[in-house]
This record gives C-alpha cells, sequence and structure tokens, in this order.
C-alpha cells in the first residue's frame, strides 16, 4: 500500500513539474535579510525549485532543527514559524495548511507544542505565523500538514539540493526522507538563556553601611549573589580592620584559602554556599570590637562567579561603634514630688504623685516602699505604709498605690487615699531605705518630703438655708 502510495506520489508531482516546466533554478523566495537573520532556522537555499504535494490531505511534510541550530540549548522558544508554497499549484484557490510546532521524543516528532491554519495569500514567497512556544528539548519539527485532497490543495515548496532535515508523517507514520531537495519550512527562535558577563555582588550588609552606635559584641554579616552562574566561593576575600586609629596591625584577613590572621581583630568567617546563587557570609570576632572607633570591611577585589567574571576593585564598607558604657553604681532617684516638698495649703482630696528614676538600669519596682503620715499630731498608728511588696497598712490613712512601671527608667507612681486628707495638718511621705535598680544599686537612707493641708472650709449660708436646718 505504501509502495503504491509513493509511486502515485512521484508521479503525482513529476507530471505537474512538467506540466508547468518548473525550471531547477526557480525564482528565490526569501522573504527575509540575507543572510537571514541569526536566529532564523532554515536548511533549504531559498529557491523554490519544486513542489511536493500529498494525494490526500491530513499527512504531513516537516524539517528538524538540532543541536547543530540550537546549540544544544532545550529552553528556547519558537517566536514565528512558516512556509512557501508553489503559485497555483496544483490549482490557483490557495486552500492553505496547517503549520505544526513538535517536540522530539527519542529521535521522532512527539507532542504537537502549537499549531495554526497557514492561509496564503503570497504564493512564492515565505508566510509566517507568529507564536511564542516554549520549548523543552533542543531538537524540534516544523509541520506542514496539507490541507484537502490532491488537486485541491496547497503544495510545499522544495529548493534543487540535496535534503539533509527533511521528514515525512504519513497515516501518523514519522519517517527521515533525506532526498531531492529540503522542504521550504522555516522559524524563528531564541535563546532563552541569558548569558552572564557579570561579576557577584555583595549586599545585604549587617551592619550597614554608614550604621552608628553599633554595639561592641556585634557579628558581621554580608551576602555575595550572583543571580545566573553563582559565585565561586574560593574567591571570597574579606578584610576588618579598625581604621579610626589607622592600626592597621588590628587588620584580620579571612579567606577560603586559610590566610593567616595579621593583627588583633580576629575570628572566624564562616561561609554558607548552601544556595550557590546567595551565598551567606558571617564574621563572629574572637573578642568585642573596640569601642567609639571606625570599622572598615573589605572584601576584596577578584570576587568571581563559576564562570570567571570577577570584580575589579574592592567592596568597603565602614560602621562605627558604640561608645565605652557608663559604669552604674548609682540607686534610683525620687523626683517629680505633687504635691512638693513644703507645699502648704493643699486640697484634702488631693492624690500624691512622685518618680522613681534610674536612667542606666531601671528601677527594681520590687523594691518600692511608701509611708504617709499625719506628723503634726504625731499619731503614727494612724499613718498607712503602701508598697509593691504587699504591706500591710498600719494606720487609718488607707489608700492604694499604682505604680506604672510601663517605662522603667521613669516609673511614676500614684498614691490615693482611701478618704480625704486631714485638714490643718503636716503630710509626711517617705520612700523606704532600700529603693534599688535592676543592678542592685540601693539607697541607704530613706526619702522623705511633707506638706501642709488646707484649713477646715466656711461655708457661706444665707439666713433661709439656715432656718431650714429648723
Amino acid at each position: 500500500m505504501r509502495k503504491m502510495f509513493l509511486f502515485i506520489f512521484v508521479l503525482v508531482t513529476g507530471v505537474a513539474a512538467s506540466w508547468l516546466a518548473v525550471s531547477a533554478t526557480g525564482p528565490p523566495v526569501n522573504s527575509h535579510p540575507d543572510p537571514p537573520a541569526e536566529y532564523e532556522f532554515y536548511w533549504d537555499d531559498g529557491t523554490l525549485s519544486y513542489f511536493w504535494c500529498w494525494y490526500t490531505g491530513g499527512n504531513y511534510w516537516a524539517v528538524q532543527f538540532d543541536d547543530e541550530k540550537t546549540g544544544g540549548v532545550a529552553d528556547g522558544t519558537v517566536t514565528a514559524y512558516g512556509a512557501a508554497t508553489y503559485p497555483d499549484w496544483p490549482d490557483s484557490t490557495y486552500q492553505g495548511c496547517y503549520m505544526h510546532v513538535f517536540d522530539d521524543v527519542s529521535g521522532y516528532p512527539g507532542a504537537d507544542l502549537d499549531h495554526a491554519y497557514l492561509g496564503f495569500t503570497d504564493p512564492g514567497s515565505f508566510e509566517w505565523i507568529d507564536a511564542a512556544v516554549a520549548l523543552s528539548t533542543s531538537i524540534f519539527y516544523i509541520a506542514f500538514e496539507q490541507f484537502g485532497d490532491y488537486p485541491y490543495c496547497d503544495s510545499v515548496g522544495v529548493d534543487a539540493e540535496a535534503g539533509t532535515h527533511n521528514w515525512t508523517g504519513y497515516l501518523g507514520d514519522w519517517s527521515p526522507m533525506d532526498l531531492f531537495g529540503d522542504f521550504m519550512l522555516r522559524c524563528y527562535w531564541e535563546d532563552d538563556t541569558v548569558e552572564d558577563y557579570l561579576p557577584p555582588e555583595v549586599t545585604g550588609m549587617n551592619p550597614a553601611d554608614g550604621a552608628g552606635d553599633v554595639p561592641a559584641e556585634t557579628t558581621i554579616t554580608f551576602h555575595v549573589v550572583d543571580d545566573i552562574s553563582g559565585v565561586d566561593v574560593a574567591t571570597i576575600e574579606f578584610t576588618v580592620e579598625d581604621t579610626s586609629r589607622n592600626i592597621h596591625s588590628f587588620a584580620l584577613a579571612f579567606s577560603v584559602g586559610g590566610l593567616s590572621p595579621t593583627g588583633l581583630i580576629s575570628g572566624v568567617l564562616y561561609i554558607d554556599d548552601t544556595d550557590p546563587l546567595d551565598v551567606a557570609c558571617t564574621f563572629t570576632p574572637d573578642s568585642d570590637l573596640p569601642y567609639a572607633d571606625v570599622i572598615t570591611c573589605t572584601v576584596a577585589a577578584g570576587l568571581a562567579d563559576i564562570l570567571g567574571n570577577e570584580t575589579d576593585h574592592d567592596v568597603v564598607w565602614d560602621f562605627t561603634t558604640e561608645g565605652e558604657p557608663v559604669e552604674d553604681f548609682s540607686p534610683p532617684e525620687v523626683t517629680g514630688m505633687n504635691p512638693a516638698d513644703g507645699a502648704e495649703d493643699v486640697p484634702v482630696e488631693t492624690t500624691i504623685v512622685f518618680h522613681v528614676w534610674d536612667d542606666f538600669s531601671g528601677v527594681d519596682v520590687a523594691t518600692i516602699e511608701f509611708t504617709v503620715e499625719d506628723t503634726s499630731r504625731n499619731i503614727h498608728s494612724f499613718a498607712p505604709t503602701f508598697s509593691v511588696g504587699g504591706l500591710s497598712p498600719t494606720g487609718v490613712i488607707s489608700g492604694v498605690l499604682h505604680v506604672d512601671d510601663i517605662d522603667p527608667l521613669d516609673v511614676v507612681c500614684k498614691f490615693t487615699p482611701d478618704d480625704d486628707l486631714p485638714y490643718t495638718d503636716t503630710i509626711t511621705c517617705t520612700v523606704a531605705a532600700g529603693l534599688a535598680d535592676a543592678l542592685g544599686n540601693e539607697t541607704h537612707n530613706d526619702i522623705v518630703w511633707d506638706f501642709s493641708t488646707e484649713d477646715v472650709g466656711v461655708k457661706n449660708s444665707t439666713w433661709g438655708e439656715i432656718k431650714a436646718l429648723y
């Protein structure tokens, strides 16, 4: 059956060619720049010399584009594909064809990645289908599927040179066919591989360039990033210097190659290359960095990716460390008393407010012990004692002491008596010795202040109001 078809096919094409008297050096139909663009794939020589068609529609002519064209790149994209048909043969109605892009499976056309109808409007020239066909193999096929049976069909153009990458698809059976000339099937292809000419970059420095007041116990981190080829970690060479003193004997160089320290700021550079596109580097000094100094960090020139693209200059950043801390040997202070020490004519409904302040270590609120006494009568049995520790009241001037320690450096205390304070009396307030900060620095004496309350008020009443009482 196949032999009979081939005989009919040769007969049809031979008779048709003789009838049209087509020259072996027919008209050029290359409709693109000569030489064609860098990524226009084709095997034909651009001269339409023959024309082939199947006796029945639904069968294929195809060309294979292999590694010779793609360079072995598997993830390219076909951006356009097309064909040339011979004018007025077998007829002049131009039924068009279906064009296909097939991937390669074991050396044969495989999955149909894209197809579209191509209606010929300018026979004798290449006509195109715009596309964006993503490939996953470095070998693929452009195919012409005949639309209609002979003679009501369009033919595929063929050049006069010996074919090299032709394929036929008949009744689902694909076969290479390197007879006669090349089928005039072409495509445009783009290489999605990004060429890499750039060296790695140093990013994510911490402390950042220009940072100030950096703790002396800081570790230094940075990233070496190369998002295409990956970092050659053997080229990472890191230097730390105390440049404010300009004592280069303190410099230390660290590298994967194991350079020895040249100064006193020693430490360990840990390189995490789990992700070769983003290498994380952490330098931990053996001891704290010097206080109030400029620390300069340098990644040396020559930092490279695995393709050998390297930096031609040092990458430098610096930061300033914190000042030497002030040692805290002082206890908290009591400030902001209200009523103030010595105040007079204070309303009896007054609440008592004071602050406990320690601007280094913060206040240990558990050590706040507060006592209120009516000392003008010197009746100490009437005095209540209040503290965060919950001491029991020792008198009748009871109340609530609220301690607001949202800011441990400035603790606000507010005492609200249960009843009004006595009139025309001296009220003495005491914060007991032992008030301490978080480091345990404590007071050795009571902190005392007093104030006088207002006289008993006299209410002005009308005679009518007085009579109403009786």
